[in-house]
């Protein structure tokens, strides 16, 4: 459990052998009273801080770097309070997870003769065939990571995953955290209750079933099922053609129509070789809907295309659509025309909003960016951006972010705050992961869910703002000075 500052103050003093009177006198508190109430945690913040000021200083408590650090923890647990704290932690893990040992020695699976691996549940399922998986409540991410793995190794027809988040309680926020991944899996289904302020719970949703239904060609069934016995044990059970072991299958059946879908689908892939343009119009306008009007917080490589003008947007595009794929699909003017209204509307909307747009970047990518006109996930059918379009392109964002109030492009500090996935909170409504180095052929490699949750919204939102602007970002005007930078690199390209 993390620890509040007041609380780490107290473990300190104890470690150390000292008085609270005689570090109070220490640390210059004029009233032994005013020291007791930031042990008790019933200071405000300036306090705490002035107090942690005063400790790194201490002689007295001579504190090691290590101390420094889990103090300035503490202090984090104070400000945000204990299930705030928690949630943003979850929340880290899921954008920027941390990557497993291969091996599952810390989990051990009992039950059965022989099995005590996820290889050796695996290996019970006989070869061909099919396997659909159904999960109920908690997992461990170690698990639900080879789950993922074995989609790319086996034919899997599907994995339905139905569970209960009490957005108060940071341990049932924490299942996001270890589904990060597989959410992006084609054939990984969620769905959830919210259970706020629900007396009664549905200890089912938090049980920690997982079972393999295995079918072979000629019909003949195998079930495995795996139950959570606590975060390093696992219960093993195998059935063949056993009609008992369809009682879970049906459970989960029955109960989906009072669970919500936690994401939501792009529009349907077709047979990855013909780009369906009325794909991309449907896509587009579901975001400039989303965008109407609408606080949005944003973590990605490079700026997203709805901040292109579309007079710069529509001729990169447009060029290459005709030479590749106009004569193969037949004129598709209508469509175009469409996407081009809809991108227009997008893109005037974004800078002329009454409500916020903070966009949080990497300055690797948008320098590269102004060297190759290329984005990290450049639509495919785009050539690269001219040097005259990305001299305007990053003028107009340099411009919006020092003249806009409503418009903030803030440049990331660390490495560590964009990775391999790209997050945008839609106030008010969800949130949507990207995996990052998409070309946005929707038919083919895109990878895309929305988190249709307003309380995911929420926590997503505090997250950014608490975490992420607060101390992760340079400032404006550090930003405006690279954007400058950005400007005249591009020239030179």
């Amino acid at each position: 459990m993390p620890l509040t500052f007041g609380e780490a103050m107290q473990r300190l003093l104890k470690k150390r052998g000292l008085s609270a009177t005689a570090v109070a006198e220490e640390l210059g508190f004029k009233s032994r009273t005013a020291f007791f109430r930031i042990l008790h945690d019933e200071s405000r913040m300036p306090s705490i801080r002035k107090c942690f000021d005063a400790a790194k200083e201490s002689k007295l408590l001579a504190l090691t770097e290590e101390e420094t650090d889990q103090l300035v923890e503490a202090m984090r647990v104070s400000e945000l309070g204990k299930m705030t704290y928690g949630i943003h932690r979850v929340i880290h893990q899921m954008i920027y997870p941390t990557p497993l040992e291969s091996g599952m020695s810390d989990i051990e699976i009992v039950g059965m003769d022989g099995v005590s691996t996820f290889e050796d549940v695996i290996a019970l399922l006989p070869q061909g065939g099919t396997v659909n998986i159904m999960m109920a409540g908690r997992s461990s991410k170690h698990l639900v990571d080879r789950i993922h793995k074995l989609t790319q190794e086996r034919k899997i027809e599907s994995i339905t995953h139905l569970f209960a988040i009490d957005e108060e309680d940071a341990e049932d926020v924490k299942i996001l955290s270890c589904i990060s991944d597989i959410l992006f899996s084609s054939v990984y289904l969620a769905y959830y209750v919210n259970e706020t302020g629900v007396s009664k719970k549905n200890w089912w949703l938090r049980s920690g079933v997982i079972m393999f239904d295995h079918t072979s060609d000629s019909g003949d069934k195998t079930t495995v099922q795996l139950t959570w016995i606590n975060r390093r044990r696992y219960f093993c059970l195998m059935a063949r053609n056993d009609s008992g072991m369809l009682f879970w299958d049906n459970f989960f059946k029955h109960n989906t129509v009072q669970l919500v879908p936690l994401k939501k689908e792009i529009p349907a892939k077709n047979d990855g070789q013909v780009l369906d343009l009325a794909d991309y119009v449907v896509f587009t306008d579901e975001f400039r809907k989303l965008e109407n009007n609408r606080a949005i917080f944003s973590i990605k490589p490079d700026f997203p295309i709805n901040c292109v003008p579309v007079d710069i947007l529509a001729p990169m595009v447009m060029e290459e659509y005709y030479s590749a794929y106009a004569e193969k699909n037949g004129q598709e003017d209508a469509q175009i025309a469409r996407l081009y209204d809809i991108h227009a509307q997008r893109s005037s909307s974004l800078y002329s909003r009454k409500k916020p747009f903070q966009l949080v970047l990497s300055p690797q990518a948008m320098m590269e960016f102004a060297r190759t006109g290329m984005r990290t996930d450049h639509f495919f059918l785009g050539r690269p951006y001219t040097v005259e379009e990305r001299v305007k392109i990053l003028t107009l964002l340099r411009d919006q972010t020092r003249d806009n109030p409503h418009f903030s492009v803030f440049m990331r500090k660390n490495a560590d705050i964009v990775v391999d996935k790209e997050v945008t909170v839609y106030d008010g409504y969800g949130v949507a992961m990207v995996k990052a180095d998409t070309s946005w052929r929707l038919e083919k490699d895109h990878q895309e869910v929305m988190l249709e949750s307003r309380m995911l919204a929420q926590h997503f939102k505090s997250y950014f703002i608490s975490d992420v602007l607060s101390s992760a970002v340079m400032t404006k005007e550090e930003s405006i000075a690279l954007f400058n930078e950005m400007i005249e690199e591009a020239k030179r390209a």
